[in-house]
């Protein structure tokens, strides 16, 4: 025989089953933290790539402009100048020459630091862990006519 309290039971449970408000909020803001993150990192590794494919543009630029101009000076001038227009931070960057009979090497040295540019106020000024990047450009001299 059935009693009341067992239909009340059945019938609460039947409802909580069917009534699943509450879990879905749940679900929602657990995939949304995990798609947050997710985002977040493929910000921080974009800009990232585009400080290291900058650092190979400015070693390239200032190797192509030594080779041509055998001019050092105008050389890191022109390297300096891909680095403000690719955005990287001159306080942060190192430029080197080197020359010998073949041709004309450019180092560039470049440390990178996530969240800098896009979510600084998530650190409170405590950077993660910087990142360095060294390009490397050589180019042969250019014969003379």
């Amino acid at each position: 025989m059935k009693t009341g309290l067992d239909r009340i039971v059945r019938t609460k449970r039947t409802e909580l089953i069917k009534n699943r408000d509450g879990v879905i909020f749940i679900e929602l803001v657990l995939v949304l933290s995990i798609v947050t993150v997710i985002f977040l990192a493929t910000v921080t590794f974009s800009f990232l790539f585009t400080d290291y494919y900058g650092a190979q543009k400015v070693a390239r630029e200032g190797a192509r402009e030594a080779c041509i101009s055998k001019d050092i000076a105008l050389a890191r001038q022109r390297a300096e100048d891909a680095a403000w227009l690719w955005g990287l931070d001159q306080d942060r960057l190192l430029i080197q020459f080197m020359q010998d009979s073949k041709g004309v090497t450019c180092t560039v040295h470049y440390v990178a630091r996530p969240f800098s540019r896009t979510f600084p106020e998530l650190l409170n000024d405590k950077p993660l862990k910087d990142y360095h990047f060294q390009s490397v450009a050589i180019y042969p001299w250019t014969k003379k006519d």
